[in-house]
């Protein structure tokens, strides 16, 4: 099925369950249209999976599966790992991913050269942004692997 949702139809069905801003609403809307396929998720950045959390809604309310994972995981659910652009692709096979349905990447600094990594083809895709920046302007860090964020706007 296409997906036609204008950007004010995905605004207006905003709502947090899970989220922080709205993305459990858009999710749902989004889904609702291009159908939910296998129902399964790999969100990266994933701290407890539950408390700002862009699959927890999917996993205990609709019951999708999927790989949560975590540098510093505070919950079990969570695995233990540090992604990065070259290690990517090695922790989705280390897991037996396959099709992904939604790709959530918050890793506070080189998410954009871990998504240019992936070569998965997921559906629907979530990359946390720094709202600081103007829609018009574009930025991004240097990779680095050993970067890490210090509650700081870099």
């Amino acid at each position: 099925m296409k997906f036609n949702l204008t950007t004010q139809e995905l605004k207006h069905s905003e709502n947090d369950i899970y989220t922080q801003g709205g993305q459990d609403g858009v999710v749902n809307t989004i889904f609702s249209q291009i159908g939910e396929g296998g129902k399964f998720f790999v969100e990266f950045g994933a701290r407890d999976g539950v408390e700002i959390s862009n699959t927890a809604n999917l996993r205990i309310n609709f019951v999708w599966d999927g790989l949560l994972m975590d540098i510093a995981p505070k919950a079990s659910i969570v695995k233990e790992e540090k992604v990065t652009a070259t290690n990517i692709n090695q922790l989705l096979e280390k897991y037996s991913v396959r099709d992904i349905d939604l790709l959530c990447i918050d890793i506070d600094g080189n998410d954009m050269w871990v998504w240019k990594s992936i070569k998965q083809k997921p559906r629907v895709v979530l990359i946390e942004y720094n709202s600081k920046f103007k829609n018009y302007e574009s930025f991004a860090i240097e990779y680095n692997e050993a970067h890490s964020w210090e509650s700081d706007d870099y």
